[in-house]
């Protein structure tokens, strides 16, 4: 990130110290603004770790939209993890596949900063192409296909635990029926 502004500099000091809470390894060696977003901050973190370059998102959400974010996150790695097992059960990894979540030392996928500023942290998907829009059905079929895998074969989707968010900002937690 080339810095012009105090603001710059700002973002560079918050989304270190970021990602340092959320544990990743190596040495912090820079980030960018992605400038397209238009809900949350969004940042690419650069990383050295054993020689190579490691990249990772990281997000402050936008609490104003996202009223409950821990709930929203809580949803998010549910599925994400629930995604990336079934897909590890027929390959031998699942990183190209589906976003990996990073956790904090306490274990949460998420972070308050001192500002109460909310933050998530992935790990980039190596060569992955971001569309902003598109009316070719063949992007938004490859778009689907990680979230479809594990319903593959009419597997049942086992989830003991969901929380429905509305709007509005309720929330209602809620746990299926038995058979």
């Amino acid at each position: 990130m080339t810095i012009n502004t105090a603001n710059d500099l700002k973002n560079i000091s918050a989304v270190k110290s970021v990602c340092e809470k959320f544990c990743i390894q190596g040495e912090f060696l820079s980030c960018d603004r992605v400038p397209n977003g238009h809900i949350n901050d969004t940042f690419v973190a650069y990383y050295l770790r054993g020689g190579e370059k490691k990249e990772y998102i990281v997000q402050r959400i936008n609490t104003f939209v996202f009223k409950n974010p821990k709930e929203v996150m809580r949803n998010i790695t549910s599925v994400t993890e629930y995604v990336r097992n079934k897909i590890k059960e027929t390959r031998p990894t699942a990183k190209r596949y589906v976003l990996h979540y990073q956790y904090t030392q306490n274990g949460d996928g998420c972070y308050i900063d001192e500002q109460g500023g909310f933050w998530r942290c992935c790990k980039y998907i190596d060569d992955s192409v971001t569309f902003n829009e598109t009316d070719d059905l063949r992007v938004i079929e490859e778009a689907g296909k990680p979230w479809a895998y594990p319903f593959r074969n009419n597997q049942v989707v086992k989830i003991t635990t969901f929380i429905i968010l509305s709007h509005t900002g309720v929330l209602v937690k809620s746990k299926p029926a038995q058979n």
